[in-house]
């Protein structure tokens, strides 16, 4: 570890594990920062005894936020492509090309209840 003073601030720098490493990355990029923020963040949040978890909890925050912004773009995949797949039912239904019972099976098809993971 070193430390190096630098316009009245001092440094702080080390090394770590890479799986640390991976660690503070996923959770800087959930919180829309650096790693390095985001540890000096988790540094002083530490070092104030707890005084400080605001810190942290805006980063947590910020990383829920990002899934949250994952989770819409996926919902709004999912809603244009239940748009399609309605509008495809009804104009083959309308041009006799499939039946109530072919489009509810169809349905029923694409909205099973099993275990997609």
């Amino acid at each position: 570890m070193s430390v190096q003073k630098q316009e009245g601030k001092p440094t702080v720098a080390f090394r770590t594990e890479k799986g640390y490493f991976e660690k503070l990355a996923k959770r800087s990029n959930r919180a829309g920062t650096s790693p390095h923020l985001e540890a000096q963040a988790i540094v002083e949040s530490v070092l104030d005894g707890g005084e400080d978890e605001s810190l942290l909890m805006r980063g947590e925050v910020g990383a829920l936020r990002g899934e949250v912004d994952t989770l819409r773009g996926e919902v709004e995949t999912i809603r244009a492509g239940l748009v399609r797949m309605f509008s495809v039912l009804v104009a083959e239904m309308s041009k006799g090309k499939t039946t109530v019972e072919t489009a509810r099976a169809e349905i029923e098809r694409v909205f099973a209840k099993k275990d997609r993971r």
